[in-house]
């Protein structure tokens, strides 16, 4: 049985609107900083704007 990991967070559209998304860890290639944002690319490009405080912060998350 498959067992697939998420994790939420708050994503920035590009209207200002915050909306809680739950992204499978599987699908992150890459996190970054940029402008004092941080975002989330994922493995089909996507890429989104979170609501983080910093960017260690939020890569704290993924420590187990």
């Amino acid at each position: 049985m498959n067992s697939y990991k998420f994790i939420s967070v708050t994503v920035i559209k590009d209207d200002g609107t915050k909306q809680l998304r739950f992204i499978n860890y599987d699908h992150i290639i890459q996190v970054y900083e940029e402008n004092e944002n941080v975002f989330i690319e994922l493995t089909e490009y996507t890429t989104y704007k979170i609501e983080v405080t910093n960017i260690h912060t939020f890569m704290d998350r993924f420590i187990r």
